[in-house]
């Protein structure tokens, strides 16, 4: 019976590639966008509440409502920063675990 993996074939290609730090510097990459674009939306849809009920009726085109959105949006560097840092310290973690697994 074949050992159940528990790591993405992509993490196993990253990190055989680039090795330690470079799946830590991608792993936090990828994660600290997903977070700029989970903030994004959580700032057009609850932020911005009753903007969007705007867009929802059909009173305001979505060109002009993103663009709206857009100028509004104002990036928080200190977000970015804490949830870089939690995301270095998760790809660490996540870098011994993939070591021990494709060790064995």
């Amino acid at each position: 019976m074949s050992k159940k993996k528990n790591y993405l074939r992509i993490e196993e290609t990253i990190f055989k590639s680039l090795g330690k730090i470079g799946y830590i510097i991608i792993f936090t990459l990828v994660f600290s966008l997903v977070m700029v674009l989970v903030d994004f939306i959580l700032h057009c849809f609850v932020d911005n509440h009753y903007t969007s009920k705007f867009l929802f009726s059909g009173e305001i085109p979505f060109s002009n409502w993103i663009n709206l959105m857009w100028k509004n949006y104002s990036f928080s560097l200190f977000k970015m920063v804490f949830f870089g840092v939690i995301f270095i310290i998760l790809g660490f973690y996540r870098s011994k675990a993939l070591t021990n697994e494709i060790s064995q």
